[in-house]
């Protein structure tokens, strides 16, 4: 008989355990928040960082500000966070860090991770049930100089053509510049350019 009484329970707890979060996913109550992985950062030769990330907050597909996105945590409301690539010396690497990134996309990438949270009818962040940590994608160290590839750029910013600096021991590429050249962060402004500055000349 207690052994039936046991079992009984068990059975009722698995029950009620089933329906509470088959209810809760049936009313749209779980909700998988994406944790954005940090990118890989970029660093010549001496360690110093061509580009970094820069991270961006959003509610219902509109961008906030910082300040507003902690705000609005703080009252339990889901904002959205991603990260912008900045390029901190935007033409001067402009071509290189471009074949850089896609070449080495898979590795500057990592993994995204994410946050089961339960929330309520009107997408208030209840609780946090699971947190899964994103993994940062690799750090990348390149041959080039910074600064010998801005005094290079400087030689050539207002002409048309490519300068190449190796280094005639190792054979390491030091300084690959191509101009004209364009800001990565603003492409579309660069598309019908008619000189041309998207297209790599080194």
């Amino acid at each position: 008989a207690a052994f039936l009484v046991i079992f009984a329970n068990l059975i009722r707890t698995q029950i009620f355990a089933g329906d509470y979060y088959r209810g809760l996913a049936g009313n749209n109550r779980i909700r998988k928040i994406l944790i954005p992985a940090p990118r890989g950062i970029i660093f010549d030769r001496n360690g110093n960082e061509l580009v970094s990330n820069v991270p961006t907050f959003s509610l219902d597909g509109q961008t906030i500000s910082k300040d507003q996105a902690i705000s609005l945590e703080a009252d339990g409301k889901i904002v959205e966070i991603n990260t912008k690539r900045s390029y901190l010396f935007e033409e001067i690497f402009a071509h290189v860090l471009n074949g850089v990134e896609q070449k080495y996309d898979e590795k500057l990438r990592g993994r995204d991770g994410a946050e089961i949270a339960e929330v309520d009818a009107v997408g208030k962040k209840l609780r946090v049930i699971e947190t899964i940590a994103p993994i940062p994608g690799e750090n990348l160290t390149l041959t080039l100089d910074k600064d010998l590839q801005k005094t290079a750029y400087e030689e050539i910013k207002n002409r048309t053509g490519a300068i190449i600096i190796t280094n005639s021991q190792t054979g390491a590429i030091l300084t690959l510049v191509s101009s004209p050249s364009f800001n990565p962060e603003k492409i579309a402004d660069f598309l019908n350019d008619p000189k041309q500055p998207l297209f790599d000349r080194a």
